[in-house]
């Protein structure tokens, strides 16, 4: 098996995206040092109270251990009272890439 991709969306609380961006941005370093990342974006879209994170993983094995990891507890703690829910976690299948 190979990369594993992730596309989250995660509603926050009206008004709040700013900070909730701010607040992934402390994150950033951590996940940043786990040895199976190889992508972790953040991106704005049109929807004001959504932002969507994009994963990729070297492997299962990887994802596994993000899920598990420091980072993930430091994001939900984070984002504490600016989240609208709980993210929606997409696991996209490569079928057409350029690179």
């Amino acid at each position: 098996m190979g990369e594993v991709v992730i596309l989250s969306k995660v509603a926050v609380t009206s008004g709040c995206r700013t900070r909730a961006i701010a607040a992934l941005s402390t994150v950033m370093g951590e996940v940043g040092s786990e040895p199976g990342t190889l992508e972790w974006t953040v991106y704005e879209a049109e929807e004001p109270d959504v932002i969507w994170v994009h994963e990729v993983y070297v492997d299962e094995a990887a994802f596994q251990a993000h899920i598990a990891g420091r980072a993930v507890q430091m994001a939900r703690e984070a984002l504490t009272g600016l989240m609208a829910g709980p993210p929606q976690l997409n696991r996209l299948v490569s079928v057409l890439q350029i690179r």
